[in-house]
């Protein structure tokens, strides 16, 4: 058990230090100790429809809702894109799931590529389905 719950608080550590630079990049200056405050008690509203903006209200007075909340959301379509491609990777080691995985998948991680990258945007918008 020790090491299973060693590697779940160090998965939700890295999370809230994560989270913390998503909050120093836009500029909302707070603690780490806050931050990840915020983040851990957070946790408790995740299954509840927008409980991952549960953590900016509990980032508290001082900050600028909007700006925290941008934050929550990028993290969110991080993790969500990551599990799309970690879903991807593992389609060789069994190849039963690649019809259920890969339509969902590669369209997803097709449209995130496109938008993180300017050339590919333009190329796309180019395309009379994307406009």
């Amino acid at each position: 058990m020790l090491p299973i719950t060693a590697s779940v608080l160090l998965y939700y550590v890295l999370k809230g230090l994560r989270w913390h630079y998503y909050l120093r990049v836009v500029d909302v200056e707070v603690t780490l100790r806050r931050s990840l405050a915020a983040y851990l008690a957070g946790q408790w509203f995740t299954f509840t429809p927008a409980g991952e903006l549960m953590r900016a209200y509990l980032l508290g007075a001082g900050t600028e809702f909007s700006r925290v909340a941008a934050t929550v959301v990028v993290q969110v379509v991080t993790d969500f894109v990551s599990l799309a491609l970690l879903a991807t990777l593992m389609v060789p080691f069994y190849p039963a799931l690649a019809s259920v995985v890969l339509p969902v998948t590669t369209p997803l991680l097709l449209t995130a590529a496109m938008v993180a990258t300017p050339p590919l945007r333009r190329y796309a918008a180019t395309w009379g389905l994307v406009r």
